[in-house]
């Protein structure tokens, strides 16, 4: 989880009352798992990575657990989220950005998500299935980030975990 949730956690355990020892809470930090959270899926041979993060301060935080490692893109996102600061901090690590479309209300179809990322979109895919099959057979060889959503995301660990 990021430093800055668990610092978090830990104050709210500290002004609680709740008494927590230094080996309990290094414990318990190390074995939380957050689903949907810079989460790794090895679909047929191939690395997926999944966040649910939606906005800039997310999106440098998603580039800063990927370590430079290039990544090829695949993006769904709400109408009400900042699309053009999102993608901006995921291009660096970035090898292309593509969107799908996300049939949910107030989701964006991929060609709005091209339009308002104010970045170059390669490929705009209709459904998650679509993109997920062409993506990993067009670039075996990297690592395909999924996110912008919790509904992208949990369209993508359904193809993903079936």
């Amino acid at each position: 989880i990021p430093h800055d949730n668990a610092a978090t956690a830990l104050q709210a355990f500290a002004l609680s009352g709740i008494n927590i020892s230094t080996v309990n809470a290094q414990r318990a930090l190390m074995s939380i798992r957050m689903p949907g959270r810079m989460q790794t899926v090895i679909w047929q041979g191939h690395e997926c990575i999944v966040d649910v993060g939606h906005n800039p301060h997310a999106g440098a935080y998603i580039a800063k657990q990927l370590g430079g490692k290039k990544v090829n893109v695949l993006l769904g996102m709400l109408a009400d989220k900042d699309v053009a600061g999102f993608v901006a901090a995921l291009a660096p690590v970035a090898h292309q950005i593509n969107s799908v479309s996300l049939e949910v209300p107030r989701g964006l179809s991929a060609a709005d998500l091209a339009q308002r990322a104010d970045y170059p979109i390669n490929v705009q895919f209709r459904n998650m299935s679509e993109a997920i099959r062409a993506l990993t057979q067009s670039m075996p060889d990297i690592p395909l980030f999924i996110g912008g959503s919790f509904y992208t995301v949990c369209d993508a660990l359904t193809v993903l975990e079936n």
